[in-house]
């Protein structure tokens, strides 16, 4: 037998659901059953006609077996719109609007799964169905039995729309696919496992009926300084600060999240932000392999299937302090914009479709524009690629930069006409062929310790290994000379030093002099037959 009591009194009850004839000046209701249902309610007020109900604090809990399954405590609740004699002739609740501020939610885990989703339970005993046109849960926060939260969100906001629920018990993938459900999280922040960096963003909307993502002030950034991260780090580290205006999703298959799978039509991010700085005081991460974009897409513990990335007017900045001069050499790409298509690590999809495909232009230094073109073979073990790159006209001068630090060289003039390469690289090496058509070039190399010109000297330093010539022009008496590309890849560095030091192998070769190219070729082409071919 249920009971209702109001400031002592009692009042009518039928098919376990309540008629009320209101005093808007009570203190508040109580409602409990045999099956362990509490309902407690303060300060009510509803309209006589019954159309709008509003309560200031309020808790329900459900025990089973003296044991809690849930427990909801809020700070006001507003119903309008009940149709109760809908429910009366058929239990049919049908109402308008319900609208419930600061929920607190507390549940009992199912087999010790501390962060498994509640399920929704609508008994047939007092409900055949519930239709609503919303139900909007302001700044609710989820925690299990054991205190563990679900969204460590300062706030989250979920509205459900266009319902129409038969008797039943609904996971929380079935009851986002029955309606339009939206949620909106605002001013998330975390930090990474080691506790050295943090991540978050100002506002995050995910609408599950249009299947879409968008963020705002997507942001990451290290908790120390430079110099403490490097110290805290031990090795050589990238400190990395990347900012994110807008960030967007589209055609998401959210059904397919709950089961670790993420498909999505396109990801669309504009005037995002990153700087990195690298100290190479400190040792190398010797423990540690960089994997190449397959790499990556296999070590995810998701599958994912994203038809396109397409990023639009991005800064990079690389910055790295060289462990000889113990200057900053920097690099800067401006403006970037393009298109990585087929990002997947499904093996289904990649017999399909087995490359992935990278676009992308921008400006180096903000001065010359550069237009690079990758394909990854996604089926290949050894993450064979081939990439193709142009760079316009610019002032050789600009790169003393990065090159004054780092190598100990000093472009003191020169101008590139043309540059153009061709390189087919795996997880181990990279070769191809360099069209650099440049003029009046003029290099210097410093002094280790005075950091002042010495003149060619002997080596332009490890990297370059071998002695050569400068040659001043290219094309030199009418005849252009190919450089010749071949880079063994250290891979404890990342995807962007490859990169870098393949453009670099092209450049030294197409400088030398004609005996000195040879003499390359002849050595590069003796350590390659130790690989496994390219094609």
């Amino acid at each position: 037998m249920r009971q209702l009591q109001w400031d002592d009194r009692t009042f009518l009850r039928w098919n376990g659901f309540i008629g009320l004839e209101v005093d808007v000046q009570c203190k508040g209701i109580q409602f409990w059953n045999k099956n362990g249902l509490a309902l407690q309610i303060h300060n009510p007020e509803i309209r006589s006609n019954g159309d709008f109900f509003r309560t200031y604090a309020g808790s329900i809990k459900k025990l089973d077996e003296n044991r809690q399954l849930f427990d909801i405590h809020y700070d006001s609740l507003h119903w309008r719109g009940a149709d109760f004699m809908s429910y009366w002739d058929e239990k049919n609740l049908i109402f308008d609007q319900l609208i419930i501020f600061r929920p607190d939610v507390k549940w009992a885990s199912r087999n010790g799964n501390d962060k498994e989703l509640p399920k929704i339970n609508i008994p047939r005993k007092f409900f055949n169905t519930i239709d609503f046109n919303l139900i909007s849960l302001k700044s609710l926060s989820l925690n299990n039995d054991k205190n563990i939260s679900i969204n460590p969100f300062s706030e989250l906001d979920i509205w459900l729309e266009n319902y129409s629920l038969g008797a039943s018990e609904y996971s929380i993938p079935e009851l986002i696919d029955k309606g339009r459900a939206k949620v909106e999280v605002y001013n998330f922040s975390d930090t990474t496992k080691s506790g050295m960096e943090r991540y978050g963003f100002q506002q995050a909307t995910l609408n599950f009926s249009l299947g879409e993502l968008a963020i705002q002030n997507l942001t990451f950034e290290p908790l120390l300084d430079r110099k403490a991260y490097a110290s805290a780090k031990g090795v050589q580290a990238d400190h990395i600060t990347a900012t994110v205006p807008l960030f967007r999703v589209d055609e998401i298959d959210w059904v397919q999240c709950f089961d670790k799978k993420f498909e999505a039509g396109k990801i669309y991010f504009e005037r995002a932000e990153m700087k990195v700085f690298r100290d190479k005081n400190y040792p190398p991460d010797t423990n540690r392999i960089k994997p190449l974009p397959r790499g990556i897409l296999l070590d995810l513990p998701w599958l994912i299937t994203i038809d396109t990335i397409q990023f639009e007017a991005m800064d990079i900045s690389y910055e790295e302090k060289s462990d000889q001069s113990h200057l900053v050499g920097q690099i800067s790409f401006e403006d970037v914009s393009g298109t990585v298509g087929n990002v997947t690590n499904d093996d289904h999809t990649i017999i399909s479709r087995p490359f992935m495909q990278l676009n992308a232009k921008g400006w180096l230094y903000d001065e010359s524009s550069i237009q690079l073109s990758v394909k990854f073979d996604l089926l290949s073990k050894q993450n064979k690629f081939t990439m193709l790159a142009s760079l316009a006209p610019f002032n050789l001068q600009k790169l003393n930069l990065a090159l004054e630090p780092l190598a100990r060289v000093r472009v003191k003039s020169g101008i590139n006409n043309k540059m153009e390469f061709r390189v087919a690289a795996n997880e181990y090496y990279a070769t191809g062929t360099m069209d650099f058509l440049y003029d009046k070039l003029r290099i210097s190399i410093l002094n280790k310790k005075t950091f002042e010109e010495k003149g060619l000297g002997p080596s332009l330093g490890t990297f370059f290994a071998n002695t050569f010539i400068i040659n001043n022009r290219n094309p030199h008496f009418l005849f252009a000379r190919d450089g010749y590309v071949f880079y063994e890849r250290d891979r404890k560095k990342s995807l962007f030093n490859y990169w870098a030091k393949i453009i670099l192998s092209g450049a030294v070769s197409s400088i030398g002099a004609e005996n000195n190219k040879k003499e390359i070729k002849k050595a590069t082409d003796q350590r390659i037959k130790e690989f496994d071919p390219l094609n």
